[in-house]
């Protein structure tokens, strides 16, 4: 397809070349970026506070505001908790409109040309915000973050909207008869960007795993403006969670049982875009639909075994101040595959407020596993360096004690409400 001079998408930006840390002289050597019109890289500042206030202590380039901290911290010289982060990037933008999207744990917002035009500037859980702009030209943008405690993360992604072909509905096959599988790709060829008509090529694919660069699939298949559909059963061995990826240049439509699992029928480069579904053992029909526009082509598949689907939860309880107290809670997050238990924070945390009060935003629960249920934590309180309360250890006769995801979870010990 014809590029446009900048798709930025913050998933999928190359790292840059450098990062700098404020005051120490020392640089580190990263992965080129890829060539874009305007400043390559994000600036990048870090405070050890939430409101952006005083000299930063740490400066780097980013090439991706894409960011899982977790509970660990962006650097060597920042908190793990109570800081904040500014990126500014000045981009060449085709006019055009452009989808505009920021994901944070806790406060974001964004500007251009310095006017706000996302705000989710105060504590919450992972929160996604978005809009439309008309833009055109060279533009200043700038993204701000805070993290107060717990869980930390921000993702900015800025993309055309851009119209693409509708795809004619989808021919719905037979159930594939339990125990068959098929031996490679059905692909169905089409000379138009919708799928539509007969098929100029039908052959067996053993992989969806094409870089046709600017050439053709098939001498019967245009290089510009072509579709295909490929469909294949497959045999999942193991009942479980299992992730499907596609990359495309330019769009991808996949179904798994006739369900819709990604949906970008749109005119992109080459582009990364994964969905995971929970299947049974046994067959399953997996399609996928593909079109290109003009230029490049790419189309690519991978079916992998999935990762936990993670939502988050918060976690209130009661912890006597610091100071004048020693009083900390730990938290402890059973491993599903060992059955072991382990620390979800590194080390104890502490109240600061006066009446003890204490939030632990962004508790990470496998939804997929444990449901609406919750997942099993343990929670231990320790006052004067000793264990006072605990919660959630099973194996020790103790309650059971649960995170629910979306959701505030307060231990017995909880400050009154």
């Amino acid at each position: 397809m014809r590029r446009v001079p900048v798709l930025l998408s913050a998933l999928l930006v190359v790292i840059p070349l450098l990062w700098w840390m404020a005051g120490s002289g020392t640089v580190w050597a990263h992965v080129p970026m890829a060539p874009a019109t305007g400043e390559s890289s994000w600036q990048a500042l870090y405070w050890n506070n939430t409101s952006l206030a005083g000299p930063p202590v740490l400066r780097r380039l980013e090439g991706a505001i894409a960011h899982t901290w977790g509970f660990d911290s962006p650097g060597p010289a920042v908190a793990p908790d109570y800081f904040s982060a500014r990126w500014t990037r000045v981009l060449e933008l085709a006019p055009g409109r452009y989808r505009l999207s920021i994901t944070g744990d806790d406060g974001v917002r964004v500007f251009v040309d310095g006017q706000l035009v996302l705000n989710g500037w105060w504590d919450h859980g992972v929160r996604t915000f978005r809009t439309e702009l008309d833009l055109g030209g060279r533009h200043e943008f700038r993204v701000e973050f805070y993290e107060r405690t717990g869980w930390a993360t921000v993702r900015f992604e800025l993309q055309p909207v851009r119209r693409a072909p509708t795809p004619t509905p989808r021919p719905r096959p037979a159930p594939a008869p339990e125990g068959q599988e098929d031996p490679a790709w059905r692909g169905e060829y089409f000379a138009n960007m919708e799928l539509k008509g007969t098929p100029v090529r039908i052959r067996q694919d053993p992989a969806i795993d094409f870089d046709w660069g600017t050439g053709s699939p098939d001498p019967a298949v245009p290089a510009d403006r072509f579709s295909v559909r490929w469909t294949r059963r497959i045999r999942i061995d193991q009942t479980g969670r299992y992730k499907f990826i596609t990359v495309t240049d330019d769009g991808v439509r996949l179904y798994v049982d006739g369900r819709k699992i990604i949906d970008e029928w749109r005119l992109m480069s080459p582009t990364r875009h994964e969905a995971q579904v929970w299947l049974e053992a046994g067959i399953h029909e997996v399609v996928m639909e593909y079109f290109e526009n003009d230029t490049f082509a790419v189309a690519r598949l991978s079916i992998q075994p999935g990762e936990p689907f993670l939502d988050v939860g918060n976690l209130i309880t009661c912890v006597p101040p610091n100071p004048p107290n020693d009083a900390w809670i730990v938290i402890y997050r059973r491993d599903v595959s060992t059955g072991q238990w382990y620390r979800v924070t590194p080390r104890g945390i502490g109240a600061i407020r006066a009446d003890g009060y204490l939030k632990v935003d962004g508790l990470p629960v496998d939804v997929y596993t444990y449901g609406g249920r919750g997942e099993p934590y343990w929670i231990e309180r320790y006052i004067d360096g000793r264990l006072a309360d605990s919660i959630g250890n099973v194996d020790r006769g103790e309650p059971e004690f649960r995170i629910r995801a979306g959701a505030d979870n307060y231990t017995p010990w909880s400050c009154p409400r």
